[in-house]
């Protein structure tokens, strides 16, 4: 099961156009999102819509379908995002709270390395954070809440670096660049060619 969530494209705007106006950009994010799912299935993967940011919020709507350990995998962008205190202000224990939450329903985060901008492996051994919140990742790493995966395409991550792999394709579809089809699997490049997505073909 992937999970897309609104929130977060709504935030990020990635691979949004920021000059449109309120109206096209309420259409291009339905669009966006709706390219995105198309995608997922073209994989075969089961694809949840969200509007959830905090990730005890993802376990809990799961824990009631399932009494099974609850995995996701997050890239090291995500981890980075996941620490930052400010987003959990509205929670009376903050960021502890938070992870608190995550404990409570059994789940386990697994982190899918990335490449720095000097082509260093960046991965759930070596991942720096925030000085205040470094201690915490140490813990959740050492008690096994916190993994990182071992199974990995390394010449996707060499070819993306420390780009994101969406914006990136999305990016190169839209300058006409065709060497976004060996970034994605060959499934997903016909998806995306059928039926348009993304801009693809769209030549205005």
């Amino acid at each position: 099961l992937l999970e897309l969530t609104l929130k977060d494209l709504r935030d990020t705007g990635d691979g949004l156009d920021w000059t449109e106006n309120y109206v096209d950009f309420k259409v291009r994010i339905a669009k966006d999102f709706l390219s995105r799912v198309d995608a997922i299935s073209a994989m075969g993967y089961d694809c949840l819509v969200s509007n959830y940011f905090e990730y005890f919020k993802v376990a809990s709507y799961l824990r009631r379908t399932t009494k099974e350990p609850i995995g996701i995998t997050l890239g090291v962008p995500a981890v980075k995002e996941l620490f930052k205190e400010n987003y959990y202000q509205d929670l009376e224990g903050g960021i502890l709270e938070n992870f608190g939450r995550l404990l409570r329903f059994n789940m386990s985060l697994y982190v899918y390395p990335t490449l720095s901008p000097s082509g260093e492996l960046t991965d759930a051994t070596n991942l720096e954070l925030d000085p205040s919140v470094q201690p915490l990742y140490k813990y959740m790493y050492n008690n096994g809440t916190i993994s990182g995966m071992v199974d990995y395409d390394e010449e996707l991550l060499e070819a993306v670096g420390s780009s994101s792999v969406t914006g990136l394709v999305i990016s190169k579809i839209k300058s006409n660049d065709d060497s976004w089809e060996q970034l994605v699997p060959s499934s997903v490049a016909e998806r995306i060619k059928s039926q348009q997505l993304f801009g693809y073909g769209d030549d205005s």
